[in-house]
């Protein structure tokens, strides 16, 4: 009988630590994958950055030849 208490309480411990690194490696993947959406993000705001300096640019010009 007490070997079998041993036996429960040791896969319990098992158990317990087993969903403690699981949540652990869950949280390191969402933290990666917070850090990888906002440099995706930041990316993206630089680009319509670049497009709205670009279209400006185009317009500037396309005033200059109007004028011609």
């Amino acid at each position: 009988m007490n070997e079998q208490v041993q036996v429960i309480f040791i896969s319990l411990i098992f158990l317990i630590l087993g969903i403690f690194i699981g949540q652990s490696r869950k949280d390191k993947k969402i933290k990666r994958l917070e850090f990888a959406n906002r440099i995706l993000q930041e990316a993206l705001i630089s680009e319509r950055k670049k497009v709205e300096t670009l279209g400006n640019f185009k317009r500037i010009r396309g005033m200059g030849h109007e004028n011609e």
